[in-house]
């Protein structure tokens, strides 16, 4: 899953810093040279988030934020803007009585107790509902916590969410509440960057955006309250169910607190107005009390403490102690002790009393390497041990020290290209090996991707197709005779395995030498993800199914086969239905090649939101620029031309399938009818033109 866990985001990095040149020229032609004063102290909540980076960032890539500060700006922007334009109207023209402030002098009218209580619910509503829940709604929806939470599909099952081709950029993994906190906190560095600078733009003169931006840049609100839903998502996420913070609890203090502000500054502007000393001073104070609220909410909360130099921002501490866990584990119920909440129950060094042993901790081993984590474990001297077992390279019973070293020796086998990925070379001694494995478990704030031990329900079919076993699910037992059965014909001068998982491993590699590719291919596709954490002992451990990389590498692999002997193709679709292809055209069907409804239905629902949305966005563009007033047109083509763009975006990062083509026809004609009307119109209108003036003259 590489769009998932990818971390440099070089690119996103690029696209932040040419966006910050685009606009500090945009800035310096509206002001002047005096416009990079102006700009640079709009940036001042990027210092913000870098420092809260440079305190919490072990672990947390660059490009991850550069991601969430890009993406999260361009797309909360737009909503908060949609929202913003559609609700303002219905508010002016629900209470026409009452002037809210929406329109210059920014005042409300008459001074009323209605209408100040109208007032309040309005810029409640508007500023604070609205752009709060603009700016969370995306890192919601983009962070997840571990591989298995991201969905297979996306957009209607359009798309695949689990490759950097299509969806997987999208997505974002947070294995740590330092992630959530820091997205949340680069959501709302964006944001108010960008708002700065409009307020900045709007002033026109240096002289008067500069105090501006300086006291909005210096005073992140914005950042504090997004920082403060971000701290309420990342207790969801990694507190017992019973803690877990409702959805309304996470997001209305930053809903109350917003509109509290901006009405207090409607306040200040409506008693400036009327000339009225001491309600300019009641306004002030209420905008002090909202600001000292969200700084010592937002700061107790993400863990300020002023007990040292040291902890003066973002102490790492808090979260243990909000959690009494490391912060890698996934407590779903709250047990009544810190070792119930372990999965793998491990114990540190020294501690015997009540330990489970190896056999009863890998019971269920088999079931445990197939499944998603993530693990939390204790490092201690049996730490490989465990790994093996969660990974499926042991089984309850092996215990010894041959079979631990077999398995360990398995283990180097099937991921030595990882290992040397890693800079490690093989050794050969197995303890060297065991004592190698160990350093690389316990290596910090490194993401590991191991494959998991060979899977038994692929050789138990090979075996019941070649009449070695009676059906598929005969017990262990006989399957471990016909395994050995089938090594001593096939190397009768070998040793046989010890372990449970050799023997499945060693068949497979002596049947799949006659198979195709395609089949090779299925023993890759469970990996294993790893996770060591500074500064607490212990390790979190995810087991992830790449099963979309599989389908991916499998269709192109039956694609071109296809293509050179001319003949129809059977594969499997993302949502597990078999694709039927012939001659490059595919139709979707299901397993008995009928046609799916499901996905016909999906796909044709897709095609007529594309030509809405598409038709919608064109006429918000020629909405905002057939206006003559420069706010109307500046909100159309602010709305309209970005989203048309991010259309365009999903498209190219997909796989061009008939419905997304459909789309993109609809959405080109669209554009054309509008351009043609348009030149139609302007046509029309200087003919008329000139004979008017023909009759006049």
């Amino acid at each position: 899953m590489p769009g998932t866990l990818a971390g440099d985001g070089r690119v996103v990095i690029v696209a932040v810093l040419l966006a910050s040149l685009a606009g500090l020229w945009g800035t310096v032609e509206v002001l002047g040279p005096g416009g990079v004063a102006v700009f640079f102290a709009c940036g001042a909540p990027v210092l913000i988030l870098l420092l809260a980076w440079w305190r919490l960032g072990d672990g947390v890539p660059l490009g991850f934020l550069a991601s969430m500060y890009l993406h999260s700006t361009i797309l909360s922007i737009v909503l908060s803007a949609f929202g913003e334009l559609l609700m303002t109207p219905i508010w002016a023209r629900s209470f026409p009585d009452c002037q809210l402030g929406f329109t210059a002098p920014h005042a409300i009218s008459p001074r009323t107790e209605r209408c100040g209580f109208l007032g309040f619910a309005a810029w409640l509503s508007i500023p604070g509902m609205i752009e709060e829940t603009c700016k969370a709604v995306w890192f919601f929806y983009r962070l997840r916590r571990s591989p298995n939470d991201v969905p297979e599909t996306c957009c209607g099952g359009m798309f695949f969410s689990q490759s950097n081709g299509d969806c997987g950029w999208w997505f974002k993994l947070a294995p740590t509440p330092q992630h959530v906190l820091l997205a949340a906190v680069a959501a709302g560095a964006g944001f108010e960057a960008v708002e700065n600078l409009s307020y900045g733009l709007a002033a026109k003169e240096v002289d008067l955006a500069l105090p501006v931006v300086i006291i909005r840049g210096f005073f992140p609100l914005h950042i504090c309250w997004t920082g403060m839903i971000g701290v309420g998502l990342a207790r969801r996420l990694f507190l017992p169910r019973k803690q877990n913070p409702l959805l309304f609890g996470m997001l209305w203090p930053a809903m109350l607190l917003h509109g509290m502000s901006d009405y207090s500054v409607i306040l200040f502007e409506t008693f400036v107005t009327a000339k009225d000393p001491g309600g300019c001073a009641l306004a002030m104070m209420l905008e002090l009390c909202v600001w000292l609220v969200t700084f010592a909410r937002f700061a107790v909360a993400s863990g300020l403490r002023l007990s040292s130099p040291r902890s003066c921002c973002c102490n790492r501490s808090v979260w243990e102690a909000e959690f009494e866990v490391p912060v890698l584990g996934e407590p779903f119920v709250a047990p009544s002790n810190l070792e119930g909440r372990l999965l793998g129950d491990g114990r540190p060094k020294g501690e015997s009393a009540g330990a489970k042993s190896l056999e009863e901790d890998s019971e269920s081993s088999q079931d445990r390497a197939r499944r998603g984590g993530p693990l939390l474990t204790y490092i201690s001297e049996d730490l490989v041990q465990r790994v093996l077992c969660r990974f499926g390279y042991l089984q309850a019973g092996e215990e010894s020290l041959g079979q631990v070293m077999e398995a360990v020796e398995l283990f180097w086998d099937r991921n030595r290209k990882e290992l040397q990925k890693c800079g490690w070379q093989a050794t050969r001694s197995v303890s060297d090996a065991r004592e190698t494995l160990h350093q690389i478990f316990t290596e910090p704030h490194r993401l590991q991707v191991w494959r998991l031990a060979a899977e038994e329900s692929r050789l138990r079919r090979r075996l019941k197709e070649a009449g070695e076993i009676r059906h598929a699910a005969v017990p262990r037992p006989q399957l471990v005779e016909a395994m050995r059965r089938l090594l001593q014909l096939r190397a009768p001068r070998e040793e046989l395995p010890k372990i449970y998982a050799a023997h499945v491993s060693r068949c497979l590699q002596r049947r799949r030498r006659a198979e195709p590719p395609s089949r090779r291919l299925e023993e890759e596709a469970k990996v294993g993800l790893f996770l060591a954490h500074m500064g607490c002992p212990c390790l979190s451990l995810t087991v992830n199914s790449s099963r979309n990389i599989l389908e991916r590498r499998v269709g192109r692999i039956e694609n071109v086969a296809s293509l050179l002997r001319g003949a129809a193709r059977l594969g499997v679709g993302s949502d597990g239905s078999r694709a039927l292809a012939g001659g490059g055209q595919a139709s979707w069907r299901d397993g008995e090649g009928e046609p799916n409804k499901t996905n016909v239905l999906t796909a044709g629902v897709m095609v007529v939101m594309t030509a809405l949305s598409s038709a919608l966005f064109n006429f918000l563009i020629k909405f905002g620029l057939s206006r003559e007033t420069p706010v109307t047109t500046s909100l159309g083509t602010q709305i309209g031309i970005p989203l048309n763009f991010l259309l365009d975006l999903f498209v190219v990062h997909s796989h061009f399938r008939w419905p997304q083509a459909v789309g993109v026809l609809t959405m080109l004609l669209s554009f054309s009818v509008w351009h043609h009307s348009e030149a139609r119109g302007q046509a029309e209108a200087r003919i008329g033109g000139d004979a008017s003036e023909r009759l006049l003259g």
